[in-house]
């Protein structure tokens, strides 16, 4: 069973995301909050094993909230929502596991459970994430970060080419034209 807690500041959005998250047998939701001052007041008597965060709140906003549970808990996972595309990278500087686009859909959160899942098992067995790795190696804790299979750290010839590098990653199957890219970076 894996713990989540939900802070998003629109109430009719949490309470979506509060259904579609105790519909899944695998999640328990332990706390829901339209205040991420109270959510982060919360988290050390709910502990949760992952937080779904809304990127733009007023008074805390998302990418900090995770930064101070982050702090509390290097372990635990964050899964960002906005309806802004454009915090992917910021998203990654945090080490998020994922990053759901609203409206959120049954399908999308299907496969942030499905990553939830399997970053339990790994985490359950002691094995670090990057060990079971077969290809390259991608570190977003403190730096950006790129290894090859052999452990060599891998260069970019710019930092725009690693932002597109980062951008690709954390949105896997889907087409971009080259004037959307050159917009978002």
């Amino acid at each position: 069973m894996i713990r989540v807690m939900i802070v998003e500041d629109e109430k009719p959005i949490l309470d979506l995301m509060a259904r579609l998250a105790a519909q899944h047998a695998e999640l328990e939701v332990v706390g829901t909050f339209t205040s991420p001052v109270t959510a982060l007041d919360q988290y050390p008597l709910l502990l949760p094993n992952a937080v779904f965060l809304d990127v733009e709140m007023p008074r805390m906003g998302g990418i900090e909230l995770a930064e101070k549970l982050k702090e509390l808990n290097e372990d635990l996972q964050v899964v960002f929502t906005t309806a802004y595309p454009g915090y992917a990278v910021e998203a990654f500087r945090v080490s998020a596991l994922d990053y759901l686009l609203k409206p959120v859909t049954p399908a999308a959160l299907e496969r942030v459970i499905a990553k939830l899942l399997k970053h339990r098992v790994l985490q359950a067995a002691g094995r670090p994430l990057s060990l079971i790795q077969q290809g390259p190696i991608v570190r977003c804790l403190g730096t950006f970060e790129t290894r090859g299979a052999d452990g060599t750290l891998l260069s970019w010839p710019t930092r725009k080419t690693e932002e597109l590098f980062a951008y690709l990653l954390a949105y896997p199957n889907r087409l971009a034209g080259k004037w959307q890219l050159s917009n978002l970076l």
